[in-house]
């Protein structure tokens, strides 16, 4: 059996496609939907399609616990939403309160292009991290309006 790993079910995720994702690469994954349910836990993916504003509102009763998580320096992986709402706040939702984790905001992205961007881009791994272990650049698809402009680079 694989190691464990728990994803967070507030009601805005493209839950089916991460439990998959955990499933093929040899974990185990369980879907948490109340905050007692993160205790005790090693790490916790949050997935997330949505508006910042109405993830933050359904992330409520489990902002105590995560940030308890992240103080223990527990992993945290953030998807789409689940990333934006690690930052202290949004343009999409002026005014409403991110979880903080990581300072700086999340932002419209600055294009005369269309948007959302939609499309296979290349990605490069500018510098190690665990989250990237054994991986080189490659395509990845996207579909955002948004993205993160951290206050220090090392944020991200």
């Amino acid at each position: 059996m694989g190691k464990k790993v728990m994803i967070l079910d507030y009601g805005m995720g493209n839950l089916r496609s991460v439990f998959n994702a955990v499933k093929e690469v040899g974990g185990e994954p369980l879907l948490v939907t109340s905050p007692d349910q993160l205790e005790g836990g090693k790490g916790l993916i949050i997935p997330g399609v949505g508006a910042f504003g109405k993830g933050m509102e359904r992330l409520a009763p489990f902002e105590g616990v995560i940030r308890e998580m992240a103080g223990e320096g527990l992993p945290l992986l953030g998807i789409c939403l689940g990333m934006q709402v690690m930052f202290e706040g949004s343009e999409e939702a002026e005014g409403k309160k991110g979880l903080g984790l990581l300072k700086g905001r999340v932002e419209k992205i600055p294009t005369k292009e269309r948007l959302p961007h939609m499309g296979w881009n290349y990605v490069e791994k500018i510098r190690d991290s665990p989250l990237l272990r054994g991986l080189e650049g490659g395509y990845a698809y996207f579909v955002h309006s948004y993205h993160p402009v951290p206050s220090e680079e090392e944020e991200v």
